[in-house]
């Protein structure tokens, strides 16, 4: 698998000299199997620089993008609206993330309504599907093999655990232990996660 970050901040993005190491961004992960499949992590404001770049040649085209989110904390989803493959009629979306009180289409097309964002989440052009996870789904998400788990915050949210081409990777923002007594369940997520790091 390949990783690129292309935003690791929280909560507001912070473009300037003090965060040029990292960069900027809320939280946005692009993740490739062996055969240049993607698979997304979390939408956040570096989700409009990676649409940017699978614009300017980032990958074959028509787009096929899965994004997995791991809730829906404004700084995880505030990238959507700017993700430039969304407003091509040919790119297929399909967008998963944790069961919340109400359906997730909804609530993600909320900050889209009018009169706060001009362009409605369902009169984008893309095929959009949405979906939600339970902790402790286990499937198959493209190429990818996806496990959830859910996570200590304040909001329904879940880690997970990517496994392709014999590598695993645990993604798991924002988690806490409230010191309850209860098991952190990033802890077995994560048991004999494998990753081999290609010398270039």
């Amino acid at each position: 698998m390949k990783v690129r970050f292309w935003g690791t901040r929280g909560s507001i993005p912070t473009p300037g000299a003090s965060t040029v190491r990292y960069g900027g961004n809320t939280a946005c992960v692009e993740v490739r199997d062996s055969t240049g499949s993607l698979l997304i992590l979390d939408a956040g404001t570096g989700l409009r620089e990676l649409g940017a770049s699978l614009m300017n040649g980032g990958g074959p085209r028509p787009f096929s993008v899965d994004l997995l989110l791991s809730h829906l904390h404004w700084d995880h989803i505030q990238g959507i609206p700017f993700f430039r493959p969304a407003y091509d009629p040919k790119t297929s979306l399909r967008i998963k993330g944790p069961k919340q009180s109400r359906t997730m289409r909804e609530l993600l097309g909320l900050g889209m309504d009018d009169p706060f964002f001009p362009v409605d989440l369902d009169e984008l052009p893309a095929r959009i599907e949405v979906a939600e996870l339970d902790d402790g789904s286990d499937e198959q998400i493209g190429r990818f093999r996806v496990r959830a788990a859910s996570l200590y915050h304040p909001s329904p949210a879940l880690a997970y655990r990517l496994e392709a081409d014999g590598q695993s990777l645990v993604y798991a923002t924002d988690t806490e232990d409230p010191f309850s007594g209860r098991p952190n369940p990033v802890i077995p997520l994560a048991m004999g996660a494998v990753w081999r790091r290609r010398r270039r």
